[in-house]
């Protein structure tokens, strides 16, 4: 929120144009946007260049927030105060909930998933039915239920296609609203995840698939009872949990846990970060060959997998691989860093 629009604000109340209570509203939606878009700056931020169109994308391939996000050609002041004005109390009005039910079925054997929220939870699952059933389950801000269902009706794009679901909350209704998503999907087809929201926790649970990546703030991630090829769990304010198989996982986070279990069947790779937590690494293969590194800055390192050398072994780093590493099969790569957190590494 810059000052002149703090100023904007404080000016309207003080020649009555609004209450005193719909500016302290304009001044908190303004400072929650300000939090959200710093998230999404971040995201960016993290994009490449990809080859050839010179578009961004992240390390797994994906197009950036920035490709994908629609451009708002106004303010958000300026929504903000439309909203104001023409609906009465508009987006100052009391919560409405609404649910909205989506079905349908898929003709491939492998299916795109893209889900983007805001303010609520995304919670994806496997079930034994032959196609999928979405439940949108939406939060506004409204002067009346007629205004609420109106404007609940525009807040989220839905595309689906034969090998295809996307389903993505439109721009600015961070402020004034939340959606959280409930998607059922049919647990013999493989999928390729790409889901985010922001205030709100991110799960994957009973299916398969080449590639999840999972992203959020303020909220936990968890992810299990599966097998991906690529794994990318990412948060900020929250846990992280991944017990699905997986050859490469990277779960980063802060102020937050990291646990991540392997199931030790094939050649992998684990990238497990976080700030103010702790961070565990449990496998259920030990006799697996193993590359670890570890490292805190206040806290304890401890690695009780069977066989191994210590290159080197300090209070707050600690690096070593299982004896005749080159001859063992599979082989799997450990890199685990913290500050103000305990690590473990060991078997389950």
């Amino acid at each position: 929120m810059s000052q002149e629009e703090r100023m904007l604000i404080l000016n309207m109340v003080a020649g009555g144009k609004i209450s005193a209570e719909q500016g302290a509203e304009l001044l908190k939606a303004l400072e929650r946007s300000r939090v959200t878009d710093d998230y999404e700056v971040e995201y960016e931020a993290e994009g490449i260049e990809a080859e050839g169109d010179g578009e961004k994308t992240d390390e797994t391939g994906e197009r950036s927030r920035e490709a994908r996000r629609p451009v708002r050609g106004r303010s958000l002041l300026e929504e903000l105060l439309e909203g104001l004005t023409a609906g009465g109390l508009g987006f100052f009005g009391p919560n409405y909930h609404l649910e909205e039910e989506l079905v349908g079925t898929f003709d491939a054997s492998k299916v795109e998933i893209e889900l983007a929220t805001c303010n609520g939870k995304i919670a994806v699952s496997a079930h034994d039915e032959p196609g999928y059933k979405v439940i949108l389950r939406k939060s506004v801000r409204a002067g009346s239920e007629e205004e609420a269902q109106r404007r609940a009706a525009e807040m989220v794009e839905v595309i689906t296609e034969s090998d295809r679901l996307s389903i993505i909350t439109r721009s600015g209704w961070n402020n004034h609203g939340g959606v959280s998503v409930e998607l059922r999907l049919p647990a013999s087809l493989a999928y390729n995840f790409n889901l985010r929201s922001s205030n709100g926790r991110v799960e994957v649970i009973g299916l398969s698939g080449d590639k999840a990546v999972l992203r959020t703030s303020n909220g936990s991630i968890e992810i299990g009872d599966g097998t991906f090829d690529l794994v990318n769990l990412k948060t900020s304010n929250g846990s992280i949990r991944s017990a699905c198989a997986a050859n490469s996982l990277k779960a980063h986070t802060s102020n937050g846990s990291v646990k991540a279990l392997a199931r030790g069947e094939s050649d992998g790779s684990f990238d497990l970060y976080t700030s103010n937590g702790s961070i565990s690494f449990r496998t259920l293969n030990p006799s697996a060959g193993y590359r670890v590194r570890a490292n805190t800055s206040l806290g304890r390192i401890r690695v009780e997998l069977p066989d191994m050398d210590f290159q080197e072994m300090r209070k707050h780093r600690v690096e070593a691989s299982s004896r005749n590493y080159e001859g063992k099969s599979p082989k799997i790569e450990v890199k685990a860093q913290t500050s103000n957190g305990s690590i473990t590494i060991g078997e389950e």
